[in-house]
C-alpha cells in the first residue's frame, strides 16, 4: 500500500510541475498577444494604415464640426 501511494506522490507531482510549466508558457503567449511592439513588427503596415485612416477620420470630425455653414437659412 505505501508504495502505491508514493507512487499517487509522485504523479501528483509531476502533474503540478506539467501544469506549472503550461502555466508559465501560457502567460507568456499572452503577454506576447498583448505587446503592441510584436504586433507592430509583424504587421507594420496595417499599423501605418489603420493610423493614417484615423487620421482622416479625426480630422474630418474636426473640420465638419468647424466649418461654419455657407448659407444661413434666416
Amino acid at each position: 500500500m505505501g508504495e502505491g501511494s508514493d507512487q499517487i506522490a509522485v504523479e501528483i507531482e509531476q502533474t503540478r510541475n506539467e501544469l506549472g510549466f503550461h502555466l508559465q508558457e501560457l502567460e507568456h503567449k499572452i503577454k506576447d498577444a498583448a505587446d503592441w511592439k510584436i504586433r507592430f513588427r509583424e504587421h507594420p503596415f496595417a499599423f501605418l494604415a489603420a493610423a493614417f485612416g484615423g487620421g482622416l477620420l479625426l480630422s474630418r470630425l474636426v473640420v465638419g464640426s468647424t466649418a461654419s455653414p455657407e448659407s444661413d437659412p434666416d
